[in-house]
């Protein structure tokens, strides 16, 4: 599907609260579950097998739609992001051949009952260094629909050679949560710590969610133009303005810096990805990603992603 050019971009914020469902504030969630799909949906590992992190569930605008205006939201998913587990060759080679047939080992039935039920609307991605990441497109109803619980793949025998993953049991807040705060006496020694400011307490175990808040962007020159490293003419009405150029200085781009947001200017840590207008960009806090302290570009019309460390 083409869209045109959106005209107006969106800062994404986390917040600290619960999601609004249901109301006109529901923009969508960062940890927590994935609404709307089946337990037999859920994307799995194709590296260790186990249920892929759930990160972020984000309602579009209508103009960042991109696979129709009956797909209104997007929930994604990732490999483990702060563990390194081992390979586990049987599930790679199950899940990547193109056999139908009913597997004689019981232990690859929950990977064949997925390859059956994939979402029709997922879409897969792999990034430089071989990390898997996952997204489906949600239906308005499936974007209210109940949430759902990850598979349980306990005593699968093909998966022991890895411990699990910590968000299965603590949920994926807390599990980042302990990972970048570690061990401590009392709350009074972590307060400043930017994990305990950004949820403004302790991440219950659970698989707890917290909401985002959508706002329109004022003032950015580049909503509806594909981002670019450089100007491909400097005099050309309507080009692209790189933010750390000469010709952002009138602009100050620089103040929409470490913001996820839809469109606009791009902030890549590293190389500009040549993405469509129609590009979502995320810091690591925005679902517990791993981008070695930097962030991530994914484009809604190609369904291409990418990241770079800071």
């Amino acid at each position: 599907m083409s869209l045109a050019p959106p005209t107006t971009a969106y800062d994404l914020e986390l917040l600290k609260t619960s999601p609004a469902r249901g109301t006109d504030r529901d923009h969508g969630w960062c940890y927590g579950l994935p609404p709307g799909i089946a337990e037999s949906q859920w994307p799995l590992s194709p590296y260790d097998g186990f249920p892929m992190q759930p990160c972020f569930t984000l309602k579009l605008p209508e103009q960042y739609r991109t696979k129709g205006a009956d797909y209104v939201a997007l929930t994604m998913f990732a490999d483990q992001q702060h563990d390194e587990p081992g390979e586990i060759e049987t599930i790679a080679e199950y899940l990547a051949s193109e056999t139908l047939e009913r597997p004689a080992n019981p232990d690859l039935l929950p990977f064949w009952t997925y390859k059956q039920n994939r979402h029709p609307m997922e879409f897969r991605m792999k990034d430089i260094i071989d990390h898997n990441f996952a997204a489906i497109w949600l239906t308005a109803a499936e974007f209210t629909g109940p949430l759902c619980q990850p598979p349980r793949l306990a005593g699968n025998a093909l998966l022991q050679a890895n411990p699990p993953p910590p968000w299965l049991e603590k949920g994926s807040a807390r599990a980042v949560f302990d990972l970048h705060v570690g061990s401590y006496d009392s709350v009074d020694e972590i307060v400043n710590k930017y994990w305990y400011r950004l949820f403004g307490c302790v991440p219950e175990i659970g698989h707890h969610a917290y909401g985002i808040a959508m706002s329109k962007r004022d003032g950015d020159p580049n909503v509806g133009r594909p981002p670019r490293d450089k100007l491909l003419h400097k005099d050309e009405l309507g080009a692209y303005v790189p933010p750390y150029s000469k010709e952002a200085e009138a602009f100050e781009l620089e103040r929409l810096s470490g913001r996820n947001h839809l469109g606009g200017t791009m902030f890549p840590c590293q190389w500009t990805p040549k993405y469509s207008a129609t590009y979502l960009e995320i810091e690591e806090h925005f679902g517990g990603f791993n981008f070695g302290g930097g962030n991530a570009q994914l484009d809604l019309a190609t369904m291409e992603f990418d990241w770079a460390c800071g």
